[in-house]
């Protein structure tokens, strides 16, 4: 059965039919969460929060838009609201690396500390276009639909976004000499 069949049926209270839907997104929506709100057990939190929310409005669902494009609009808008209430906490990355050294691990743990810890400076429209585009990978246009947005707004968001966190980024002494050493090994 494929997804629009799998909507349909879930739509209608198909309770096995939205558990194997949202299986499919659950990991995308977790680190989306992830990466907004930086820790995990609020990300797990808001991801159940994510779902129990496109659970009770999925009949409003009306496929104007892909379904992962609005499931995105509702983690994004469900982890902004959690942020607005939990202002200043510091975001960390997990470690995603198998084969390093402890120093290229150390090396690239405080290099995401930093980069997120920056990126936690940036207004919350620019940190949320940055997360989508560059670290989820979507589209302008995808954006643009999920913050609600036209894509020359978004285009300007990403683009003062990584201007303001390279400028930010070399204020930070010995921090851009991390990547010049990187690039003569």
């Amino acid at each position: 059965m494929d997804e629009r069949q799998l909507l349909f049926k879930a739509q209608e209270g198909d309770i096995e039919s939205f558990e194997n839907v949202i299986v499919s997104y659950q990991n995308y929506i977790y680190n989306v969460i992830y990466r907004i709100v930086g820790n995990k057990e609020d990300a797990l939190d808001l991801t159940q929060e994510t779902f129990i929310k496109v659970f009770v409005n999925i009949k409003k669902f009306k496929g104007k838009s892909e379904f992962k494009t609005w499931l995105y609009r509702i983690a994004v808008n469900t982890s902004l609201d959690f942020m607005r209430k939990r202002k200043g906490v510091e975001e960390q990355l997990h470690n995603i690396s198998d084969f390093k050294t402890p120093e290229d691990i150390f090396d690239d743990k405080m290099t995401r500390d930093i980069i997120m810890s920056e990126l936690n400076k940036l207004k919350n429209d620019y940190k949320i276009a940055i997360i989508l585009r560059d670290i989820e990978g979507l589209t302008y246009s995808e954006i643009a639909e999920i913050t609600n947005s036209n894509i020359g707004t978004v285009k300007s968001r990403i683009s003062r976004a990584r201007s303001a966190l390279k400028e930010n980024l070399k204020k930070i002494p010995g921090f851009i000499n991390i990547f010049d050493e990187r690039r003569q090994l």
